[in-house]
């Protein structure tokens, strides 16, 4: 019996295996809600204090999800992440009307909904086509539904997932790094703003061309500076908010008080040894994960 996971992320709603579920959570927004949930110090050390922290949205969020990020997407998918975003009310379904008495349009019903003529030796391709026409243009549409799960997914216009990715690897690039250059770079520095800047793509147009004068090519390291510093402070802005179940959001959030000074003192020692090593995941990390996912699950029966 297939499952039904009915969660806004997702564009499938039913799935016959685990395999098919992670899959499209892997490559749904809630891969980039766990990649930034991995990058934050503060999640990191409320794990290690077992929820033990002054700030009460931090520990929510400690509550709901645990430290199953720790151990990779997939654990965090099936062990804690899954059920704060599944949808409280199921989705409305479509109808065969086979009776005159149920055209009446005055019929009560908690959606809207329209009355369509399908010919039945109609091609698949061609009835998609017209359906998505005729839906698309009707008065009545409704493009977004109300979310009801504990943790929705924010509405985020500009902040797709591949800048989402993007905004998180050049994050780890720099903490790997600690920190970027700021002077012509030498042999053993770290890469200049500009190099990371063009690595992740912070501004296209901003990439040095071979016939661009120096005093161009000046202007436009600069540039690039300034989109890697705005993209690094979205990716700050980002953990910040996820740390307090927000998610994708980039407005600053307040500092507040989150540990006592004792706690404070051992984040800072226990970073300082090494401890703190934010999880970063790519497709070859994944496929290594679903090679291990797939061994476990395929022979555990799928419940809806």
């Amino acid at each position: 019996m297939p499952r039904n996971t009915f969660a806004k992320g997702l564009k499938r709603y039913k799935f016959e295996t685990m395999e098919d579920e992670f899959q499209e959570a892997w490559s749904s927004p809630y891969r980039c809600w766990w990649s930034f949930l991995s990058c934050s110090k503060d999640y990191w050390w409320v794990c290690q204090q077992n929820g033990d922290t002054l700030d009460p949205e931090l520990q929510r969020t400690y509550e709901n999800f645990g430290d199953a990020h720790l151990h990779g997407f997939a654990a965090w998918w099936t062990e804690a992440a899954r059920d704060n975003f599944l949808e409280r009310k199921e989705p409305p379904n479509v109808e065969l009307i086979n009776s005159h008495q149920l055209l009446d349009i005055t019929q009560p019903t908690d959606y809207p909904w329209m009355i369509v003529r399908v010919p039945l030796n109609l091609g698949r391709e061609k009835l998609i086509q017209d359906f998505s026409s005729i839906l698309e243009k009707h008065p009545d549409r409704v493009h977004h539904r109300d979310q009801t799960s504990k943790y929705p997914l924010l509405k985020h216009k500009n902040l797709h997932d591949d800048v989402l990715l993007r905004t998180c690897d050049l994050w780890h690039a720099i903490n790997r790094m600690g920190g970027i250059s700021t002077g012509p770079k030498q042999k053993g520095d770290s890469d200049s703003y500009y190099e990371i800047g063009k690595r992740f793509k912070a501004n296209e147009d901003q990439v040095i061309k071979v016939e661009d004068r120096l005093d161009v090519m000046k202007r436009k390291r600069s540039a690039m500076k300034t989109a890697v510093s705005r993209m690094l402070s979205q990716a700050n802005n980002l953990i910040a908010n996820v740390e307090i179940g927000r998610f994708p959001s980039n407005k600053p959030v307040p500092k507040r008080a989150r540990w006592t000074p004792a706690q404070q003192r051992e984040l800072d020692a226990a970073v300082l040894r090494g401890e703190w090593q934010p999880r970063q995941m790519n497709q070859n990390d994944w496929a290594i994960e679903f090679r291990e996912v797939h061994n476990h699950y395929r022979n555990m029966p799928l419940h809806p």
